[in-house]
């Protein structure tokens, strides 16, 4: 066996490059904006007494009960997990939400340089609704009514947009979205908080924010935008004449057309295509602004589905619960979002500037107990098997 064969089976793969990991996540630790909060300073406890235990019970995929006992059984001054909610509780949603995106406003524009241009160069923001079930009385003001899933039709709904590279995603912002709330009022509330962090060379959604109002806001805007649109009337007569036609994919071309909000009498003009999706003829509205063909409409538009799976990639992040307040569940999931934020800026560090391990990366991509163990080795103390995972 060569000496470089030699070499490469030494390494182990779940620990190399973990300097980048700590150096990224010291950064996040020293300069994260919850360690400024009232609600995580008191007089017997700082900020870290209640973040350690949130972070472990995130990383570990642990309850906050079981996070806080182990720090205590180990002699680390930490909070008690009552006092970690009741702080969580008493801020309330609206002052959460606020603390939660300036929170992964200050994530990103901390990065290190070389990261944060890996994203800005592209620019691509991608923006969706994201259902997190619910098991509760069903007089709970803040959920609202989905499509059955897991067993349950009500979810906390919420609205994040992530930027994309070739690399990883990055999650920017994040809103509730409480029942009756405009589609449209939402959106152009993100897109404040989306603007703060840098301006978009391209937008990507799905169906539901293809509304006139949105796209009619985006033109004047001058956004590049590619958007899933729903087969109406008038678009159903130009998917006919692709759907008699055996080639159509290779002569596909742009077709101009007017969409009309009746109630508002508002009008947008945009470009339609399609494309295809598991054998059916899907519609694409795309802004002149965006510069591409047809072809490439369908690839760029394609590139969304990431941000389905970094829903599930987040849940491997996010501390067991069975809270259903609002506030605490915000506070949970932004650690999950922030931990596996991190976990990306490092996939985009190893990357791309060590293209060797590109396929080890891919590794660690699969496999969320190595990620896990990576995300626990020296920057936290080792989880131990017997404590209760409920």
């Amino acid at each position: 066996m060569s000496a470089k064969k030699q070499s490469r089976q030494r390494v182990n793969p779940r620990l190399k490059n973990h300097a980048e990991y700590k150096n990224l996540r010291f950064r996040w630790i020293r300069k994260n904006h919850l360690n400024e909060l009232e609600m995580f300073n008191t007089k017997k406890f700082t900020a870290q007494a209640f973040i350690k235990p949130l972070e472990l019970a995130s990383a570990g995929n642990l309850s906050i009960t079981s996070a806080c006992t182990y720090y205590r059984a180990t002699g680390v001054g930490v909070a008690s997990p009552e006092q970690v909610l009741k702080r969580c509780r008493d801020e309330g949603k609206e002052l959460v939400e606020l603390h939660v995106n300036h929170a992964l406003e200050k994530q990103f524009n901390d990065l290190p340089t070389k990261v944060r241009r890996e994203f800005r160069k592209h620019g691509v923001v991608i923006i969706d609704f994201h259902a997190d079930p619910y098991y509760g009385s069903l007089d709970n003001a803040d959920t609202v009514t989905i499509v059955t899933k897991r067993s349950t039709n009500r979810a906390y709904s919420y609205l994040t947009a992530e930027l994309w590279s070739p690399r990883g995603n990055f999650t920017i912002a994040l809103l509730h979205r409480p029942p009756g709330e405009s589609t449209s009022d939402l959106f152009w509330d993100l897109w404040a908080r989306i603007e703060m962090v840098l301006a978009p060379k391209l937008l990507l959604f799905d169906g539901e924010f293809a509304t006139v109002s949105i796209l009619e806001g985006l033109r004047k805007r001058r956004v590049p935008f590619i958007g899933r649109k729903s087969i109406t009337k008038r678009i159903e007569k130009l998917a006919l004449a692709y759907k008699l036609t055996d080639d159509w994919e290779s002569l596909r071309t742009y077709r101009a057309i007017t969409l009309l909000d009746k109630t508002k009498k508002h009008s947008t003009t945009v470009q339609v295509t399609f494309h295809r999706v598991n054998k059916l003829i899907k519609a694409l509205v795309v802004s002149p602004e965006c510069k591409v063909t047809p072809n490439d409409a369908g690839k760029l538009y394609s590139t969304r589905f990431g941000i389905e799976t970094g829903y599930r990639d987040k849940h491997v992040f996010q501390a067991r619960t069975s809270t259903n307040y609002l506030s605490v569940r915000l506070i949970i999931f932004t650690f999950a979002i922030m931990l596996w934020n991190l976990w990306q800026a490092f996939l985009v560090v190893v990357s791309r500037f060590a293209n060797k391990y590109v396929s080890r990366v891919g590794e660690w991509r699969r496999q969320a107990r190595t990620v896990r163990l990576f995300l626990l080795r020296d920057d936290l103390l080792p989880v131990p098997t017997g404590l209760s995972r409920r």
